[in-house]
This record gives structure tokens, C-alpha cells and sequence, in this order.
């Protein structure tokens, strides 16, 4: 199964990644099918914000699901305010999908 057909089962979309690198849908696209002729460094960037992004699970210390709510809050205020590095919004986009999907979870088995 290659990236595409693989983001689309996890329902993650090629304008989610741009947005999260700050660049086009277009960029995202044209390296997802071979089409890009821009620099190697763009396409390597690309294909590690994509494999990110595809991971299932992020192990997480249990303080962390201890306080879901508060992590989420700060990295919510980090995206917002731009206070994060390339990289760490790559990990922080997967550690927020983790704790949210984790948090749903919990709030429906407690109801």
C-alpha cells in the first residue's frame, strides 16, 4: 500500500500535512505521486511528515493521560502562537491525535 492509500484509510488528508509543514497541498501532492522536481531535502521532509502522521500509537508517560486536558491546551496554545519547530509540530500533531483519541475513548466508556 503506498503513502496515498494509506493516508486516505487513515482518513489523513494531503492539506492537513501541507498545513501542518506550512507549505502548499500542491508540494505534498506533487512528491506523494512522484511528480515533484524540487529540492530532495522538500521531498525527504515531506515523506517524514507523512510517516508521522501515519503512526499509530505515540507511548506516552501515564501523567500524560492523567492530565489529557492540560496537554491539550498547551498544544493547542503552541500551534496557535507558533512556538513550535518544524519537527515538534510533526510530533505534537500525532501526540494531540493520540491523547484526543484517547480522551474520546475513555469519555465513552464512562458514559
Amino acid at each position: 500500500m503506498n503513502y496515498k492509500e494509506r493516508l486516505e484509510k487513515a482518513n489523513i488528508s494531503i492539506r492537513a500535512i501541507a498545513r501542518s509543514m506550512d507549505t502548499s497541498h500542491s508540494v505534498v501532492s506533487q512528491v506523494l505521486n512522484n511528480k515533484y522536481d524540487g529540492a530532495e531535502e522538500t521531498k525527504k521532509e515531506v515523506i517524514k511528515r507523512v510517516e508521522f502522521m501515519l503512526r499509530d500509537k505515540v507511548d506516552l508517560n501515564p501523567v500524560i493521560y492523567d492530565n489529557i486536558g492540560l496537554f491539550i491546551k498547551v498544544i493547542d496554545l503552541g500551534m496557535v502562537n507558533k512556538k513550535f519547530t518544524i519537527d515538534e509540530r510533526i510530533l505534537l500533531t500525532q501526540v494531540y491525535k493520540d491523547l484526543d483519541k484517547y480522551k474520546n475513548t475513555n469519555e465513552a466508556e464512562a458514559a
